[in-house]
């Protein structure tokens, strides 16, 4: 689901260094945070309209609104 360079950056699991790294060239990259910002909004939108036709399709009802659950 993760797709490095585009909506995120994949480092090895329990590598601290290369996390570090990652996270100081976000910081550093004007250009690559908006490019992985903007990835990241597009894999959601097409994500979340995938899920919720599978869940429609399964007959489950619309998701409703948590603050109308939560009383």
């Amino acid at each position: 689901l993760l797709r490095d360079g585009v909506d995120s950056l994949v480092v090895p699991a329990g590598d601290d260094r290369a996390l570090a790294e990652a996270i100081d060239r976000v910081d550093r990259d004007d250009a690559l945070r908006a490019r992985l910002a903007a990835g990241a909004e597009q894999a959601g939108r097409e994500r979340d309209a995938s899920v919720l036709g599978r869940w429609l399709a399964q007959g489950f009802p619309p998701i409703a609104d948590p603050l109308t659950i939560v009383r």
